[in-house]
């Protein structure tokens, strides 16, 4: 009722804007706000204020122009304030709010991060990346504007969205991708499309048959490679596979590669002795099916036969050679005894002593060198031969496997360091472990406040195998003794106080209650000193500040005498010398208490 006065009196003034200043003073509308305007004002001082204007203007012989003036620009900065926030239509409950944790980041934080989505301009990655490390990310404000970033004209930017940002959202993000999802789409469209699959999966075949269908180029081959994981679809991916776009054809071939049927395997084998044949070798790699190998080396086998009797000259012997090789590099990934026998065979030719079948025969070698290297250690695993999704599958199994049953299914996989596969996995482990600074923060409340006992122990011992020194560094407990070799030896190696590695390197020793880590962080600060000036002093990171504090208390006169070979005017001087007088007070107290070096190892254990 208040409002709606307001809105009248407003109204009115501006009638009287139009007509004159002079009609205020004997206007009877303005006389019967003034009535109401006193009754709120009982209640309220700006009511008050406003009926008091108003019935300084509808005086007589008063400065009606200067006092209409006034009451106007009250009213103005009244009703710039006031405003409806009521939505068009039924209450209903709100789309994508599956997240399991919300962040309490306030808007003013997040806002930058928005424009940096959003926006045009340098150096927007570097802040998105900046807050995807300190997980930001888990706030539905943000599900919108990251979805849309997937359409940015930074390719660099939305892969990086893509790869990381909204896959975490999981099923939240869905309600968002679907609303701007497009047919007519480019990349953006591609990515919200596989988006959508990790979380739909089968269920949205109608969509992925719509897109394959109606949808834009490049579109029409992604999800036609989609439409690879349902034996449904065989029909639709044969005749895909007669397009006239080779990128059609080719994301058909690799979808009838997934199915692995009878008439899948005979089209892919028909594709490989046609000019087809480089679209059909990367769809054979990812083919798992045993008839498709058994196929290719017969067909290998022909073509061997055909060039060591010579019965092809000029052209015809140098497409019997092109076939050949695409036979051979279509045997990459295979672990059948029969390719291993056929390789040994190949080799052997003389034929294939000479220039112009060099390149086949480096093949073959190469692929047996890589057969030995991991025969009784294969992958055997879809997400090997198709790491497309391999982040999202293993956060999906981390939630709904065994730890023993996750370690036997992934490790192999994550052996392969140099494969695209590895490298997703242990990105993904990553994520889903607390590094050893925000264990040291308390951090690892937001994953799991037991969230070791999601892991297998096996892990560790791997990932010293593997050199992933930050998840050493998370995992690493007092109770294994080759984490703690390896991570002493690597800080001795690498002697550089002020690399965040070493750094967290040296927190994870001193966690670990290592009899030699004092000493060692010591040594360490002190050839710092000795060397050269180093500008990295002054710009010390929170952990490097905290090291320093984790020293027993002993170390208080040698860390002050270190402390006078820095700058005089430097951070690190400053930290370090504050640090010094800390630990003197303690090495001073009575208390059992050692130093916050004790105190740091107890709660860090």
């Amino acid at each position: 009722m208040s409002i709606t006065i307001i809105y009248e009196l407003q109204h009115e003034i501006k009638r009287l804007f139009v007509r004159g200043s002079g009609l205020a003073a004997s206007n009877q509308r303005l006389s019967g706000l003034l009535e109401q305007l006193q009754v709120l004002g009982e209640n309220s001082a700006a009511f008050r204020r406003i009926a008091s204007a108003v019935a300084e203007v509808v005086q007589p012989n008063g400065a009606s122009t200067f006092r209409l003036l006034e009451l106007g620009a009250l009213m103005h900065s009244v009703l710039y304030t006031q405003g409806t926030t009521e939505v068009q239509g039924p209450l209903a409950d709100l789309e994508g709010t599956a997240i399991t944790s919300f962040g309490t980041l306030p808007y003013s934080r997040l806002n930058p991060l928005i424009e940096a989505l959003s926006g045009m301009g340098a150096n927007r990655l570097e802040v998105v990346k900046a807050a995807y490390s300190e997980r930001f990310f888990r706030d539905i404000r943000l599900i919108p504007v990251s979805v849309a970033a997937l359409n940015d004209s930074s390719a660099e930017l939305a892969d990086f969205v893509y790869e990381n940002v909204v896959p975490e959202f999981e099923a939240a993000a869905l309600p968002s991708l679907r609303q701007q999802f497009r047919l007519d789409g480019g990349e953006g469209a591609v990515r919200m499309l596989n988006l959508m699959y990790l979380i739909l999966g089968e269920s949205g075949n109608a969509l992925y048959l719509q897109a394959a269908a109606e949808g834009s180029p490049e579109l029409r081959a992604e999800a036609t490679e989609l439409l690879g994981y349902d034996a449904a679809h065989e029909t639709f991916l044969l005749e895909q596979s007669a397009e006239l776009c080779s990128k059609l054809r080719g994301a058909a071939y690799l979808a009838l590669a997934r199915l692995g049927s009878g008439q899948a395997v005979n089209r892919l084998y028909t594709a490989l002795v046609s000019d087809d044949r480089d679209l059909a070798v990367e769809a054979i790699w990812q083919c798992s099916e045993p008839g498709m190998a058994m196929l290719v080396i017969a067909g290998a086998e022909q073509e061997l036969t055909r060039l060591i009797s010579g019965a092809d000259k000029g052209e015809e012997r140098e497409k019997t050679i092109e076939r050949l090789f695409a036979f051979v590099k279509c045997l990459n990934h295979r672990r059948e005894h029969e390719a291993f026998i056929f390789l040994n065979k190949l080799i052997a030719a003389p034929i294939f002593n000479v220039a112009e079948t060099q390149l086949i025969r480096d093949w073959a070698e190469k692929l047996l060198i890589a057969w030995k290297r991991t025969k009784g250690n294969a992958m055997g695993t879809d997400e090997a031969n198709d790491p497309k999704f391999i982040a999202f599958r293993f956060r999906t199994a981390f939630h709904r496997s065994t730890p023993e049953d996750l370690f036997d299914r992934y490790a192999p996989i994550a052996e392969h360091q140099d494969s695209a596969a590895a490298r997703q996995l242990l990105n993904a482990i990553s994520r889903l472990t607390p590094s050893i600074t925000d264990q040291l923060l308390g951090g690892e409340e937001r994953h799991h406040p037991r969230w070791r006992e999601n892991w297998d122990a096996r892990w560790l011992p791997l990932f010293v195998k593997l050199d992933e020194r930050a998840l050493i560094c998370a995992f690493a407990t007092d109770r294994d003794k080759i984490s703690s070799f390896y991570l002493l030896n690597r800080v001795k190696m690498d002697g550089d106080y002020m690399s965040p590695q070493t750094s967290e390197m040296l927190l994870a020793l001193l966690r670990m209650r290592h009899s030699d880590a004092p000493e060692l962080l010591m040594n360490l600060l002190e050839q710092m000193a000795a060397q050269a000036p180093d500008p990295r002093i002054d710009n010390v990171t929170s952990l490097q500040q905290a090291l320093p504090l984790m020293l027993p208390a002993t170390y208080a006169d040698r860390l002050k005498h270190l402390a006078e070979s820095f700058p005089p005017k430097s951070v690190l001087r400053k930290q370090l010398t504050d640090t010094a007088k800390e630990l003197q007070k303690a090495n001073d107290s009575k208390s059992e208490t050692k130093g916050l070096y004790d105190w740091f190892g107890s709660n860090l254990a």
